[in-house]
This record gives C-alpha cells, structure tokens and sequence, in this order.
C-alpha cells in the first residue's frame, strides 16, 4: 500500500530537500544558499511524502512590505517542486495542488501569518495555479535596456562603491522610496534587508554603489548592480526617491561605460513603466506573472492589481 502524507519541512531535512531539486531542476543548491533563503522562517515550506520519499514541494520565503501606509506579513512563494515521476502531478488533487493548497490554506490570507503572497512563475506554471484555483494575475514583469555610450555631458552626481558606513544613510533613503511608492505595494529595503539581501548572500558578488552630488559625499540613492557579462550589467535594485530614476539611470549607464558593459537593464513590473518612460527604455516582455492568492479569504485581489512594485532583487533568484 502506498502512503502519502503532507509534511512541514525545514531545514534539518535538507538532504531529501536537496535531492528532489536536483532531480527536477538539474542543479544542486548548496546547504548555505539554502539557508539564506529560508533565513527568516523555521518551516520552509509543506513537502509531500510518498513511502517515505519526498516527492513534490511548496515553499515560502517571508518578506514584510507596506500597502496603504501600513506594514504587512508577506510571502514570496519558491521552489515549487514535483519529482517527474509523479504521473498526473498537475491535476486537481495531484503532488502539486496538494502541497500548493497545503501551504496556502495554513500559511496566507486573512488570521493567518501571512497576509499576502506572491510570486515569479513563468506563464506556464501560473496557468497551471489558475486552473487549479489558486491564483489570479495581478501583473507582470518586463524587462527594461539601455544601451551604454560614453556620456561627456556634466554631471553634479558621482559614484562610489559602498562604504560601512552607508549603512546609516539606508532609513532615510528607505523612507524616501516608501513615500514616493506610497500608492504601491513595495517591499521593505530598510538596512537590515539589504544586508541580507545582498551584502551577506552566501554566493553571488554584487555590486553596490551609492550616488551622491559632487560637492557632498552624503548618499542620495543606493543602486545594486550585477556584472552579467556579455549579457550587460544589470540593475538588480535600487532604494531612494524614484523621482530620481533618471539620474539611477544615467548614473547605471555611466558604470556600465566604465566596466566595459554594452547596456544597461533591469526588471520591473509593468504596471511601473511610467516611472521609467521619460529614460526612454527598450521594453521587452519576459516571461514572468506577478500572481495572487485566490484560495483563501483575504485582501482581494483587485485592491493589489497593477500595485506591485517589483525588481530582480525582489526574487530570490537573481
């Protein structure tokens, strides 16, 4: 007789976590990459046993934001995982629905820890949360370019590489984004996400640079960067007045043009185009949905529709 039950997981179950998303996705996550990603919660996510096998994964990453001017407990969904042998995985009642509406239905929507969730599925594994019942589209990502030419034009900004001591400047510079964003969903970028997020990530090299005005060295925006070679350098995130983005964006291009990189580009969900439109960007469409929790009561999706102010440094991929 086969057995199968829905299990919390965590992180002293690595060695079958491991395993199963080296079967499904081919490549291994190190212990300490795993770590930080499920740095802020005990439970990564609802796993699905069979005989003692884990076979199929629903995982979440917590991730505070503010909303309406008020902080709340957020989700970003990662790590869907069924192991291929799973015939008839993705119908209703299968490995995935019964982990995705595990997680969910403990996890997110109103009285529960999470108030909000989201996520980066490609267009095809959202259909399959759609169909299912799980999710709505609330947006989606594009990808935004630049091409990188020598700027001889006079400047009042500079840049410079991050100092410890920009650490301080990290509140004030927050507070300027959640304002100018105070219509938007937005993630916190206070200090002590960024350095999670970036400064103590356990494999990729970032780079962070502060721009500030000639005369002063008091940071006005904080951009991270990422060297993707051939590819261009990619702006990952930034925290700072996003009435600024334009000088981001010509400051970005300015360090491109000195690493040598043909283009600059970056991520961002297209319901906040607009605020990029006047740097003139080359828009390309990516195959990523913002989607939304439908299965359980809570803030409804209409309220988050097209509010979402999402970056690559928003994923826990990039």
């Amino acid at each position: 007789m086969t057995n199968w039950a829905c299990v919390w997981i965590d992180q002293t179950q690595q060695s079958q976590w491991r395993e199963l998303f080296h079967t499904v996705f081919g490549s291994q996550m190190s212990q300490k990459k795993l770590a930080w990603k499920y740095r802020d919660t005990e439970k990564i996510g609802i796993g699905l046993q069979k005989d003692d096998k884990l076979v199929a994964f629903y995982g979440g990453m917590p991730r505070d934001v503010v909303f309406e001017g008020k902080l709340l407990h957020a989700v970003q969904m990662g790590d869907v995982m069924v192991h291929p042998s799973q015939r008839g995985a993705f119908t209703a009642r299968g490995a995935f629905w019964n982990v995705a509406s595990s997680y969910i239905g403990a996890m997110v929507g109103e009285g529960k820890p999470y108030e909000i969730a989201f996520g980066f599925p490609n267009k095809r594994a959202y259909q399959l949360g759609h169909l299912l019942g799980l999710y709505d589209k609330v947006d989606h990502l594009i990808q935004l370019s630049w091409s990188v030419r020598k700027r001889n034009s006079i400047s009042i900004w500079r840049l410079r590489d991050w100092e410890d001591s920009d650490i301080n400047h990290v509140s004030r510079l927050w507070e300027q984004m959640r304002k100018s964003l105070s219509n938007s969903v937005l993630g916190v970028r206070d200090a002590q996400w960024l350095s999670n997020r970036y400064v103590k990530h356990p494999e990729t090299p970032y780079r962070i640079i502060t721009v500030h005005k000639i005369w002063s060295s008091r940071p006005e925006g904080i951009l991270i960067l990422k060297n993707r070679g051939e590819e261009g350098l990619e702006l990952i995130d930034m925290i700072g007045d996003v009435a600024k983005i334009p000088m981001f964006i010509e400051m970005a291009c300015r360090y491109g043009n000195a690493v040598s990189s043909s283009k600059v580009f970056c991520w961002i969900t297209n319901s906040h185009l607009s605020y990029f439109e006047s740097t003139h960007p080359i828009v390309h469409d990516i195959d990523i949905i913002i989607p939304y929790n439908v299965l359980t009561q809570g803030i409804k999706p209409e309220k988050i529709k097209n509010r979402w102010w999402l970056m690559a440094g928003d994923t826990d991929f990039r």
